[in-house]
């Protein structure tokens, strides 16, 4: 599909989850780090960047089927753009895990340097590992228990 073909409420969606995502690090990630550190920032950034975002696009938009709400209505800190967010960590996770070396060993991904070739196999792994935490943490904070434990229970299998 031709990006000028694509429906405004798909580019409004990825919009929306693209900046709930930046939103969400930059509060996650505030916290100053020592140099080594600070440069994790980056490679977990690398690692959540491109992409479609089809399954926060997907969830989003059933939300909004199921409770007849509008994406006006959604807000910054609901728990749907939290579960959004949640499954874009545990894609990338997976993403970022598969170009490993030991797995496919694919050095390109979207037409960039996947994250083990760009920032080396260790900050991979790390940075792999950080953003399946980092889902379930983020599927803990869900007021709505019932949805973040069917979440975790359908993720981890």
């Amino acid at each position: 599909m031709n990006p000028s073909e694509t429906p405004n409420w798909y580019k409004q969606d990825k919009k929306l989850i693209e900046d709930a995502i930046s939103s969400y690090l930059d509060t996650y990630l505030a916290l100053p780090l020592t140099p080594p550190l600070e440069h994790f920032k980056e490679i977990v950034r690398y690692g959540f960047s491109g992409g479609k975002k089809l399954r926060a696009i997907l969830a989003l938009e059933f939300y909004l089927a199921l409770t007849g709400k509008d994406i006006s209505q959604v807000r910054k800190d609901s728990d749907i753009l939290r579960v959004c967010i949640a499954l874009e960590a545990v894609h990338a996770y997976s993403l970022v895990h598969d170009d490993l070396p030991c797995m496919d060993n694919d050095e390109l991904r979207r037409g960039e340097p996947t994250l083990w070739k760009k920032y080396g196999e260790y900050n991979a792994v790390l940075a792999g590992d950080f953003l399946n935490s980092l889902c379930f943490e983020i599927l803990s904070d869900i007021k709505d228990s019932t949805i973040s434990q069917k979440l975790s229970k359908l993720i981890s299998h």
